[in-house]
């Protein structure tokens, strides 16, 4: 039997499975990068903070509240991972953990320690676990616009070895990789039902500074469903979200500045300030947005459970906050807006 023909088989015992109402169970994105997820990168000159909620909401309507979606890479590097991250074998259909792949690049034997390396490794590496994975898809015209599968933020510092006379020279890196495929087109509509195919990869942002004259400049990198974050940073007082029902819900921000980090943000960035935020200001913004947005929709927005927050510096690497690291939460009050 040739490959095609088993690969037929794998997609009619798929079909069938669906068509009985039986679908795998995968993280849900309705291939929309981020549903279920949301999660930042915060770059100071005292270093980077990772931070993302940990609910997976799946297709079957189950969730999970302990999701790992914050990963070390290497000794100064890590990643924020967000999308389709999970679809299981069905059949003969191969499915996909893009969790167990950013493992395997992380425990790779490398003779460097660069987030351009893991940048090029982390693309290659999910684009392959995705190839031919079976999943049942939207329909796709001839014209239809590729779709995103996963998304990740990579951060982290290289060294630049000085000679005798010359200090060593760190290069701050920062990344946001969007993970496409090409949807089977359908000119005929329907339900389309097939193979994730020609994925590719696209780097969206890019941050990269040499600290010839000092470390680089505050920034900020977003991922997953950040449009009410967003909103919040530029300190917008309302926001209006479309709901998984399709309502048009509003949101007040009005009452942003009470909360302690915030406030120290919006100040800083008033006054042109913001390089000089401290890593662990950055560290209570990352838990503050994260947690308000959970708490104004989290259902909406398909986040919840609790936040979990690495740093990377130049001196320690990556490390877990004490208190935010999978496994290892402490309770603490969520932000509430007044009525």
């Amino acid at each position: 039997m040739t490959m095609k023909n088993i690969r037929r088989i794998g997609l009619l015992v798929l079909a069938c499975t669906l068509a009985a109402g039986i679908q795998p169970r995968r993280a849900w994105s309705q291939n929309n990068s981020g549903k279920g997820t949301l999660g930042l990168l915060i770059i100071t000159q005292q270093g980077m903070v990772l931070a993302a909620d940990s609910r997976t909401i799946y297709s079957d309507g189950a969730h999970d509240d302990d999701a790992v979606k914050i990963f070390q890479l290497g000794r100064s590097s890590g990643c924020m991972l967000a999308g389709t991250v999970l679809v299981q074998s069905g059949g003969f259909s191969r499915g996909f953990d893009l969790r167990e792949e950013i493992r395997k690049v992380s425990q790779r034997p490398r003779l460097i320690d660069d987030p351009d390396y893991f940048l090029t490794s982390l693309s290659l590496q999910l684009e392959t676990a995705i190839y031919g994975a079976a999943a049942k898809m939207p329909p796709g015209e001839f014209f239809a616009d590729d779709t995103d599968v996963a998304s990740l933020l990579i951060g982290g510092y290289s060294v630049l070895k000085g000679e005798p006379a010359l200090p060593d020279r760190y290069f701050e890196k920062a990344f946001k990789l969007s993970v496409l495929t090409a949807p089977g087109p359908s000119i005929a509509g329907g339900d389309g039902l097939g193979a994730y195919n020609q994925p590719h990869s696209e780097v969206l942002r890019r941050y990269r500074t040499l600290d010839v004259h000092g470390p680089g400049p505050f920034a900020i990198f977003t991922n997953g469903n950040d449009q009410l974050l967003k909103s919040m940073l530029a300190h917008r007082k309302t926001f209006f979200l479309l709901t998984p029902r399709g309502l048009l819900r509003e949101i007040s921000l009005e009452n942003l500045d009470r909360e302690e980090a915030l406030n120290t943000y919006f100040e800083l960035r008033d006054g042109n300030q913001l390089d000089s935020i401290s890593l662990t200001q950055a560290v209570r913004l990352a838990d503050s947005l994260i947690r308000i947005n959970i708490e104004l929709a989290g259902a909406d927005l398909g986040i919840g459970g609790h936040v979990d927050i690495a740093t990377i510096t130049r001196e320690d690497g990556f490390r877990w906050v004490p208190g935010h690291s999978p496994g290892g939460h402490n309770a603490s009050t969520v932000w509430k807006s007044e009525p």
